[in-house]
């Protein structure tokens, strides 16, 4: 278990990254950090998909590549493994 935890703020004009630990934090600072890790991935899947939809427009490879970004089963086979 990942215990620290950071959320991404402007306090004054200034970036802060707020770090807090997942056994105490309060309930916000924990739904912002989970909020911001979400958009962070999802953000590296649309640059992943931007760059094998550019592969195949540009090669034209005779079986173009292909992205599954449904995680399901990948996150399932991942908590068995670990179990």
């Amino acid at each position: 278990m990942r215990t620290k935890h950071v959320v991404r703020t402007q306090q004054g004009g200034k970036q802060l990254y707020l770090w807090d630990d997942i056994r105490t934090a309060v309930y916000e600072h924990m739904e912002v950090a989970f909020q911001q890790r979400r958009h962070q991935m999802v953000a590296n899947c649309l640059q992943l998909k931007n760059d094998v939809d550019s592969y195949n427009e540009n090669r034209k490879p005779t079986s173009p590549i292909q992205m599954i970004f449904d995680f399901t089963d990948d996150l399932t086979e991942l908590e068995l493994a670990s179990a």
